[in-house]
């Protein structure tokens, strides 16, 4: 037995012996690694484990790598042939075949050594197969990968020096890409991700503690799950290469361009901690990973640490061939350099160039616009500028951006054409401007010209940039309130609950038809339609970006902050909680009804039917004098969910009601938001129907759920596909055409479905109201308003939002405009003239004012004992045009206030206060967090002033870039000094306060100079979610600026 023993151990030991000879017989070995749309924060976010075996193969980091084009194919035409590929003629990915060299190949080739190129190849098949000893182009990952391991194995049998060149096809395990007999059972082994990812599960998937989950899986697991699976076979191949060539093979792994934007891909989760995504200049598009394996020779140094020179895709093949030794065919035209004999070897903070890196897109931009990079970049040193080309056709004017990326990496702040305050920094800025300026309108002069290059404008124009009516004069004669009380029977106050200004389509711009053949964007055809139809406002404000204080604010024509209101944040049910918080139980509370005029008790006063049904949350709990016998706030019918549950009645009678109904809706029910939208609407049908039979006028709100979270889809039939939003269709995956059916264990619905389903229910809900007023008889004398409390939720908090901002900064709970600044629309045939614009601020706090004036009751809302209390100002004139819309609502200071907690992206994080008045809105935090009366003696901790014309995104801050300007530090001055006087006055609240403990979790800094990421990063860990914790690298006292400025 023990002679056998031996007999085995000297045959394993032959064999051990054997494979080692092998493997130094082994030639050089260079195996390079391109992974698609790879971004640094997918690096950080991978398990552990599978980092460190990945860190220790590929130890060489570049920090700052940059693809050569935020486009594949162009990016990966720059890899093989070292140049631009503007100057190549390769633009986008429509460039199908174009006839490339693969000078990458045919250098390694013509050098002797074995060339393997498997996966993608985007060019002509010819030029490759000229400069190769073994191909496989092909979609499905496993293939490729078991290609690329069996080339690197018979290079190690042969002893032969070889370039592995692998071009990773997307993975994508949820729908079959790159994968065969792909089981749940594999899936599901990465699909929690690490222990440290800050949600196991992503939100409202499964809320074990209300009901059963609706969705099996959400985009963030199945983006993490295929990303785990990806890099794990990676790990796998430079594994392989390494113990078989050790340090005489060099092993590079890199991305192939920013992430990849959601509305192309519905799994897309890329980590961003810049601005852009694919198809963008901006860092995002464009920023990715770039590893190397430590050469021999190199110093231990360079692996501790990341590599910050400015690395480009250009420089991947004058690297590879400096490390082989391997002379480059037609140098000349390579614009890349060589960074194998420095940064290779004891690393780099800097790379000498003769070419300064260069950059264009010229086509669409998806997604949001803040993402629409001018069309030429370059970039030198920590400066990087951006040059969009005037286009008359387009009536566009040439556009400069101007970033130093030294002192924050977002590319925010837009130094082009600011003001320092020292005439040394002045002058150092505007030489650094002309230099760069030149050196790019030099190369954009070689780059070949082309017709169908599109315009970039940013966020800039479109309607929301509309600040001035396009007709200022009047075209009617003043309304006499009696010819008003005459034509009108009725008001119908639709409200929808967390909806974004983009989420109109009549409010997009011009800029999203020119991605709709390949992206997803949000279509609203029927509120397009109303707005045609009557006013569309472009410069609507909520007067909080959360629902209690917005909605309490449109009902008593006070914001909410004022005495009377005191809502400076949600009610909660728990009196506690509103104690904490600081507000009152409930709207009204310990205020006179008779000193606390409310929209609904007016109108009843003048003698409408007046009705509520739907959300309420203005309070509870509540007193008899404001809700005895359920007379809530003077309404003679209710219908509602989040009230005062004392008011729950089935089959009450109402006696304005032919027939009884229940007193609430049952919104714990988890599928509510799939059919609440129809229910209300009917409810309302039902009132209005009593009215035209007893021919009495009436004033209804009709506060709608959606597309308020949770947003939960029918599983008695397709819901999605009633509303044209078909599961597992080309929508909302355009680009997959009949590749688009997932695998079983994947959810086929994802977030832009199901949100743009329920938000179209609400459409047709509407349009149904609509309809109805016709078929009733009362179209053309109802005067219907849609509006939202405040902008969309944050996807961090239900993975079913996709609430479209655009083109602003920020959602719900923040200051930013897209937490504020809302779509609006009145119609009303005959009065209000079809296809207006109303472009002057206007913000529910008017509402109450204007809706009287409309009504033919201007002087009895004059005559109430608290109109001089109110703060909103009626308008009706201006929307009549009986007079010119300036004059209906000339410019004045309009005040907002958020005291809450902030959740989701960084980039929403706003002060505490903001001030719009004109084209500038200044935002303001005090240097305390209890400062809760400032005064003028509050110190500031923040301040920002933007001009919303040109700046609707709140980007570039004017008191950093204008520091020199006195003029326009005289308007912060002046819009600060009017904030100071409200919050000093008697009108603001000076009798509640937040607790002390809960004024601790609420400062707000600025995170846009630190390293975050745009989806959940300033949402911290899962147990104290509600808490803003900064990141370690922000000040709470100040704010990084550019040196130049500083």
């Amino acid at each position: 037995m023990a002679a056998q023993h031996r007999k085995r151990w000297s045959i394993l030991a032959a064999l051990v012996a054997a494979l080692s000879s092998c493997g130094s017989a082994a030639g050089k070995g260079i195996c390079l690694v391109q992974v698609r749309e790879f971004t640094r924060g997918d690096w950080e976010a991978l398990p552990s484990d599978l980092r460190k075996d990945l860190e220790d193969d590929v130890p060489v980091d570049f920090a700052s790598f940059r693809s050569s084009s935020p486009d594949l194919v162009p990016a990966e035409a720059a890899v093989v042939t070292g140049e631009f590929p503007a100057l190549l003629g390769i633009h986008n990915d429509d460039d199908t075949k174009p006839a490339l060299g693969p000078r990458l190949h045919q250098s390694f080739f013509e050098a002797g050594y074995k060339v393997g190129h498997f996966g993608r190849w985007a060019f002509a098949d010819e030029t490759l197969e000229t400069y190769t000893s073994s191909v496989l182009q092909s979609d499905g990952f496993t293939d490729v990968i078991d290609a690329a391991k069996a080339f690197v194995k018979e290079r190690v049998a042969d002893g032969e020096d070889f370039l592995a060149v692998v071009m990773l096809p997307r993975l994508d395990a949820a729908f079959g890409y790159g994968l065969d007999d792909v089981t749940a059972d594999d899936w599901n082994a990465d699909i929690e991700g690490p222990s440290e990812e800050r949600w196991s599960t992503c939100p409202d998937v499964s809320r074990a503690k209300v009901y059963e989950p609706r969705y099996a899986t959400c985009p963030r697991q199945v983006y993490q799950a295929n990303r785990v699976h990806e890099m794990r076979q990676v790990a796998k191949l430079m594994s392989l290469v390494s113990k078989a060539f050790g340090s005489d093979a060099l092993r590079i792994v890199y991305s192939s361009t920013g992430g990849e934007a959601e509305q192309v891909d519905a799994h897309a989760r890329g980590r961003f901690g810049h601005r852009g995504e694919r198809r963008s200049l901006y860092d995002g598009g464009l920023r990715g990973i770039l590893r190397f394996s430590a050469p021999q020779g190199s110093k231990r140094a360079l692996v501790r640490k990341s590599q910050k020179a400015d690395v480009a895709g250009v420089d991947l093949l004058p690297t590879l061939a400096g490390w082989a030794n391997v002379k480059v065919k037609q140098a000349s035209q390579v614009a890349g350099v060589d960074l194998s004999s420095v940064c290779l070897v004891k690393g780099c903070s800097r790379v000498a160039r003769e070419q300064p890196l260069v950059w264009e897109w010229r086509f669409g931009v998806p997604g949001h616009c803040m993402n629409e990079s001018p069309r030429f970049a370059i970039l030198k040193g920590s400066f990087k500028l951006f040059y969009e080309p005037a286009s008359e056709s387009d009536g566009v004017e040439a556009r400069y951006e101007l970033y130093d990326l030294s002192r924050g990496e977002f590319e925010l702040t837009n130094l082009w054409g600011a003001t320092p305050k020292a005439s040394a920094s002045q002058k150092r800025l505007e030489q650094i401007s002309e230099e760069m300026e030149q050196d790019l309108l030099a190369w954009v002069a070689r780059v070949p010209s082309s017709p169908t290059a599109l315009a970039h404008t940013g966020c800039a124009g479109g309607p929301a940039s509309v600040t001035s009516s396009p007709d200022a004069s009047p075209t009617a004669a003043s309304w006499p309130q009696s010819s008003l009380r005459s034509a009108l029977r009725g008001i119908v106050f639709i409200l929808a609950d967390d909806m974004g200004f983009g989420d109109v389509s009549a409010n997009h711009d011009a800029r999203r038809a020119e991605t709709g053949s390949f992206a997803y964007t949000p279509s609203t055809p029927d509120f397009d339609r109303l707005m045609s139809e009557g006013v569309q406002f472009t410069q609507f404000y909520a007067n909080s970006c959360v629902c209690s204080p917005s909605r309490a604010a449109m009902l008593s024509g006070r914001l909410p902050s004022h005495a009377d209101v005191r809502m400076h944040n949600i009610v909660d049910k728990k009196p506690l909680n509103n104690k904490r918080r600081g507000v009152p139980a409930y709207l009204g509370e310990g205020v006179s009804p008779s000193k606390f005029s409310l929209m609904p008790r007016f109108f009843h006063d003048q003698g409408f039917v007046t009705a509520h049904f739907g959300k309420w949350h203005l309070g509870y709990t509540a007193t008899d004098d404001w809700d005895a016998d359920g007379a809530l706030y003077g309404l003679d019918e209710y219908q509602l969910y989040g009230h005062n549950k004392a008011l729950n009645k089935t089959q009450h009678v109402f006696p304005t009601a032919s027939s009884p109904h229940d007193t609430y809706f049952d919104n714990r029910d988890p599928f509510f938001s799939s059919y609440a939208q129809q229910l209300m609407v009917n409810r309302t049908l039902a009132f209005l129907s009593d009215r035209a039979a007893d021919e009495r006028k009436f004033y209804v709100q009709l506060c709608l759920q959606n597309p308020h979270a949770p947003l939960v889809l029918a599983t008695s039939y397709d819901q999605a596909a009633a509303n044209g939003f078909a599961s597992a269709s080309s929508n909302p995956w355009p680009h997959r055409g009949d590749r688009s059916v997932p695998f079983d264990f994947v959810d086929p619905h994802v977030p832009h479905q199901i949100y743009q389903t329920l938000l179209r229910e609400h459409e047709r809900a509407v349009m149904d109201l609509v309809d109805g007023l016709a078929d009733l008889g009362l179209d053309d004398k109802t005067l219907v308003i849609h509006t939202a409390d405040n902008g969309p939720e944050e996807r961090a908090v239900y993975f079913t939002l996709a609430g479209d901002v655009a083109p602003f900064r920020g959602a719900k709970r923040s200051l930013y405009e897209g937490g504020i600044h809302v779509p609006m629309l009145m119609r009303w045939p005959g009065h209000i003239p079809a296809g207006s614009v109303f472009g002057e601020v206007a913000s529910g706090v008017d509402l109450f004012p204007t809706l009287a004036g409309l009504a033919g009751y201007a002087n009895a809302f004059a005559s109430l004992p608290d109109a001089s209390r109110m703060q909103g100002r009626d308008i009706s004139c201006g929307l009549l045009r009986s007079c010119a819309p300036a004059e209906a609502a000339p410019a004045e200071p309009l005040f907002f206030e958020f005291r809450n907690e902030f959740m989701g992206d960084c980039l929403g994080i706003s002060p505490r206060f903001a001030v719009r008045n004109g084209t500038y809105k200044l935002l303001w935090e005090p240097q305390k967090v209890t400062d809760w009366y400032p005064n003028f003696r509050t110190k500031t901790m923040r301040m920002e002033l933007y001009d919303l014309t040109s700046d609707p995104f709140e980007s570039t801050n004017l008191l950093w870039t204008q520091a020199g300007n006195a003029a326009v530090q005289a308007v912060a001055d002046r819009m600060l000094d009017a904030l100071i006087e409200y919050t000093s006055s008697t009108q603001y609240d000076h009798s509640l306060r937040p607790s002390t403990s809960w004024a601790k979790a609420q400062a707000r800094a600025d995170m846009t100079a630190s390293s975050f990421y745009l989806d959940e990063s300033c949402v911290p860990s899962k147990k104290t979610w509600w808490k803003l914790r900064p990141p370690s690298d922000v000040s709470l006292t100040s704010n990084q600026v550019s040196q130049v400025l500083a």
